[in-house]
């Protein structure tokens, strides 16, 4: 690993301490305007190619109160963007909605013929996709067959031709909305704002739903899906998580932050990603992810904790099965005699729901590309899921072994990094060795340098729980707009391990000392008595237990000076 300081750009900017400044020029802010966020800041969406034949799609729907059926998908961002979309027509006068999630396993992802038929069968005269449905082409032809109309609301990009449906993506052709990294909930969002004031044109009511009480809902979504935070974006988490900190978040929301055990006053983005998320996930990973929008659309405190319960348990399954399918991998990687330039990891029984996450813990543990298979239903077919490093484009290597191989993959799809395949069970070696062949060739030793970008040296003035706290407000931080890591030399008074594996440290500056703790450290490396000084690279957090808070550093690296 080589830790490396982040570059700084721009004039200095207004109003902000040195710390501060260096922090937001690195992350390319130019002027403290884009720090304001205010909500009539965001972008119009009048800019949103589609987004008035949408609005009448749905007036034209709402006047006859026609069947909806919102089709959404099996993550966090479906699981949102589904809930923003019904309750949010339901409070504007939609009387039959309803929604209907694909199983991961079952009826895989977007639109399919299969869906569209069982929203016949709900009574479906309009179906509209949430976070899904830009390349479901037979889905939405289907359905124009059998008389059902087609609203799809997506943001994943557009393939050569679009479906024959009223689209709103920003990453359709021509589409002028400059926010192209807005996730599949801010569409279904933007979509309720045009259509309350559309509604308020034609005097159906005169103010409507106060949408910004869906923000909760959209900063959720947003961060879990691991977008872009540009302003436009950071601009809504900041306001959804200013409405869970003032404890007006909807219920479901609530119950989950309780079985988190997070404090709403201190919630941040780490906490919507690292505790919130995975309790929604595991629902669309293992089993149903109805239940999650079940808790995110629950009125009620008690109908929420009921569901959230529910997903905290499927979530301990989750991570325990996570835990011994990683263990196997990685049993599987050290046997071999050298580590191989693209780990493909094969076991018949593991999980489909949680084959990506096995994935992504072994790329980040031996920085190489992987892909993990497990068998298919169709016991002739594995299932896989890939992820790469920077400068691999995993979905392009599938391309170039499909042109080699035609036929041997029977589907793939996915982007730069990470990707989805199924493959014929019989070519599984070939499909190893040919991937080691095209990796050989395309990544170089650059490639498998893994850098840890800093923000500098955090001030011994600023090593304080006052501190810690401002950094919350001053975020929301996260991909692109990341929290700012420091680096700094420390003598390390006390290393021991808590919770089997995670290892708690003490660590002084000469004037005071501080608590730090490093989750997951690797076995047979810390606890060293012999070392008595180390470079840390750190974030610095506020630690509560049993009601009290200090200032605590979530170690990223250390090593001795």
């Amino acid at each position: 690993m080589i830790i490396k300081e982040r570059d700084v750009f721009g004039d200095r900017l207004k109003g902000v301490d040195d710390l501060m400044d260096k922090i937001y020029r690195s992350r390319s802010v130019r002027s403290m305007q884009e720090m304001d966020y205010n909500l009539k800041g965001l972008i119009s969406y009048h800019l949103l190619k589609g987004i008035t034949p949408a609005c009448e799609l749905l007036y034209a729907t709402y006047q006859q109160q026609n069947n909806v059926i919102v089709i959404g998908d099996y993550d966090v961002d479906g699981a949102t963007a589904t809930s923003v979309v019904v309750a949010g027509l339901r409070e504007m006068g939609f009387k039959n909605i309803d929604f209907i999630i694909p199983n991961r396993i079952t009826d895989g992802y977007g639109l399919t013929p299969k869906l569209v038929d069982r929203a016949k069968e709900e009574g479906a005269k309009l179906i509209i996709t949430v976070d899904n449905g830009i390349v479901s082409y037979a889905g939405v032809d289907h359905a124009k067959s059998i008389g059902i109309d087609v609203l799809i609301t997506d943001h994943h990009l557009a393939a050569d031709r679009l479906p024959d449906a009223v689209i709103v993506n920003p990453n359709q052709p021509d589409c002028q909305f400059p926010s192209k990294c807005i996730a599949g909930v801010g569409v279904a969002f933007y979509v309720l704002i045009a259509l309350r004031a559309y509604f308020r044109e034609k005097k159906v009511f005169e103010q409507g739903p106060n949408l910004l009480t869906y923000l909760d809902l959209v900063a959720l979504g947003t961060v879990a899906d691991c977008v872009q935070l540009d302003t436009n974006n950071r601009n809504m988490i900041s306001h959804g998580l200013e409405i869970m900190r003032r404890g007006r978040a909807r219920p479901g929301i609530q119950a989950l932050m309780r079985v988190a055990k997070r404090n709403p006053t201190l919630i941040e983005s780490d906490d919507m990603g690292f505790s919130l998320a995975p309790r929604l996930n595991a629902a669309g990973r293992l089993e149903d992810m109805t239940v999650g929008v079940r808790c995110l659309l629950a009125s009620n405190a008690k109908d929420a904790t009921y569901f959230a319960l529910m997903l905290d348990e499927i979530n301990l399954t989750r991570r325990q099965m996570q835990q011994d399918m990683t263990q196997e991998a990685l049993d599987y990687v050290k046997s071999m005699k050298d580590l191989p330039v693209i780990a493909v990891v094969c076991k018949l029984k593991w999980h489909e729901g949680i084959i990506g996450l096995v994935a992504s813990m072994i790329k980040e543990k031996y920085f190489i590309p992987c892909i993990v298979l497990t068998q298919d239903e169709d016991s002739s077919l594995l299932k896989g899921s890939c992820r790469s490093i920077p400068g691999l484009n995993i979905r392009d290597v599938l391309a170039d072994y499909d042109r080699q191989y035609p036929g041997s993959l029977t589907k793939f799809g996915g982007h730069a990094m990470a990707a989805g395949l199924t493959i014929k069970a019989s070519d599984v070696e070939q499909f190893r060795n040919t991937l080691v062949s095209i990796c050989s060739q395309l990544i170089t030793k650059e490639m498998c340098q893994k850098y840890l970008l800093v923000d500098g040296s955090l001030p011994k003035t600023h090593r304080t729980i006052s501190f810690a706290k401002e950094l919350i407000k001053l975020g929301p931080w996260g991909n692109g707009f990341e929290k700012p890591m420091f680096y700094d030399t420390y003598d390390l008074c006390e290393q021991y391990i808590v919770g089997g594996k995670h290892l708690k440290v003490v660590l002084s500056d000469d004037s005071q000392t501080y608590e730090g703790i490093c989750f997951n450290i690797e076995e047979g490396v810390w606890p060293n008595h012999h070392i008595k000084k180390v470079e840390v690279a750190y974030y610095i957090q506020v630690n509560e237990f049993n009601g009290k808070r200090k200032v605590q550093f979530l170690i990223n690296a250390m090593l001795a000076a």
